[in-house]
């Protein structure tokens, strides 16, 4: 399967948990990720678009409202620096 290349500023951070109950009222949470809510060009159409990342992306990259965000072209993996050489 082929990867949709894309890159964008976030605009929204939001954590996607799954909720159960068991037994009345007891409920417990599963952490599983975050949806990341950008503007910027997916396939080379510039639009509003969001992507599903899991925790371990999150805790690793850290991304933050604002920051650039891209799928590498080398090794298609999640990135902040979006072609940015680094020092």
């Amino acid at each position: 399967m082929e990867k949709i290349k894309w890159s964008g500023t976030i605009i929204s951070i939001q954590p996607r948990t799954n909720v159960w109950r068991y037994r009345c009222d007891n409920r417990t949470h599963s952490h599983i990720g975050y949806n990341i809510f950008l503007d910027g060009i997916v396939e080379g159409e510039t639009r509003q678009f969001s992507v599903a990342i899991s925790e371990r992306q999150q805790q690793t990259v850290g991304f933050r409202i604002s920051d650039a965000a891209c799928v590498g072209a080398r090794k298609e993996q999640l990135t902040k620096q979006c072609g940015k050489k680094t020092a």
